[in-house]
């Protein structure tokens, strides 16, 4: 493709700018004009006729999907890594702490609660309560962490 362009600058070096301001995720020719920080009709044009050139495009989509492969094994390469600092953070001495890297393990392993249950009553709540604790919780036990106690009869 050749085109006509100011002598003060090199079409190479302006395809490449084109080419790095796509790859980056502009698209339209005013958000490239504006990054390249160049302006003038036969740059316009230049830009222009790349933005229309299916081999340049192609050139730029092959380009993002190899930043994208290699942004993607790079945590790849590090997700053991992650995994066994959470594991080791779920063992820390702040129960804030502990508690936290647990409930993020489980969220990221899938499950994580997909919807909410709608409790109506006290014995609804304490129903649900103990069929989502251990059996051998006992009921005293339950009732402090549900923050219930039961009615004491005078």
């Amino acid at each position: 493709m050749e085109q006509t362009l100011p002598q003060s600058f090199d079409p190479s070096s302006l395809r490449e700018s084109v080419f790095v301001a796509c790859v980056a995720g502009n698209s339209s020719l005013s958000s490239i004009m504006h990054v390249i920080e160049q302006s003038g009709a036969d740059i316009e044009k230049f830009v222009s006729r790349l933005l229309h050139d299916m081999a340049f495009l192609r050139e730029v989509e092959k380009a993002r999907e190899r930043i994208d492969e290699t942004v993607i094994g790079w945590f790849k390469k590090r997700g053991m890594k992650y995994a066994q600092r959470m594991d080791t953070l779920t063992d820390n001495q702040d129960p804030r702490v502990a508690f936290q890297a647990t409930k993020d393990l489980l969220d990221r392993i899938g499950t994580k609660p997909e919807m909410r249950v709608a409790v109506s009553g006290m014995d609804q709540y304490k129903a649900l309560l103990k069929e989502l604790t251990p059996d051998e919780l006992p009921q005293a036990q339950l009732e402090q962490v549900a923050g219930v106690e039961e009615p004491k009869d005078a």
